[in-house]
């Protein structure tokens, strides 16, 4: 699988969530303070602490060295397995560094890490998060905790 590493962990929330892919991204995206590009302030609810934890993920790996800059996180492909996509047994793998092959691309240990980090947050999002409300109210509760800061 080779796609944009946006694109990859947009297919790893459609498998593990039971949702296609485009309502994937209109169900997350822009979705409380963190879920989307960017983020701040307190995440709102279960669901915004998730990509809270998924954006610090991307910042831990853009800071460790494993990638030759801090933007190449977005445009790293990896490796993944999916099985049992759209059902409760859903499971994801990615492959470590030492998987990858001599033609797999130059920065393996960057491309497993960003795997990591898209694999613990859509299976994050597996779960069921009993306190996810609408985009609508959120957005509200947004504006409102940004104009107090």
């Amino acid at each position: 699988m080779r796609q944009e590493n946006v694109a990859q962990f947009g297919d790893m929330i459609s498998c593990v969530t039971d949702r296609g892919l485009i309502r994937s991204w209109a169900d997350y995206d822009g979705y409380g303070c963190y879920c989307g590009l960017g983020g701040s302030g307190s995440p709102l609810d279960e669901t915004d602490g998730c990509c809270l934890r998924h954006d610090n993920c991307y910042g831990e790996v853009m800071t460790s060295g494993l990638c030759p800059s801090e933007n190449f996180v977005y445009i790293v492909s990896y490796e993944y397995i999916s099985r049992y996509c759209r059902t409760a047994q859903a499971t994801l793998y990615c492959r470590t560094a030492e998987e990858y092959g001599f033609f797999d691309g130059l920065y393996p240990e960057c491309a497993a890490a960003m795997c990591k980090c898209d694999m613990e947050g859509a299976c994050a999002l597996q779960r069921p998060l009993t306190t996810r409300i609408s985009k609508v109210i959120l957005k509200t509760r947004v504006e409102k905790q940004t104009q107090h800061e």
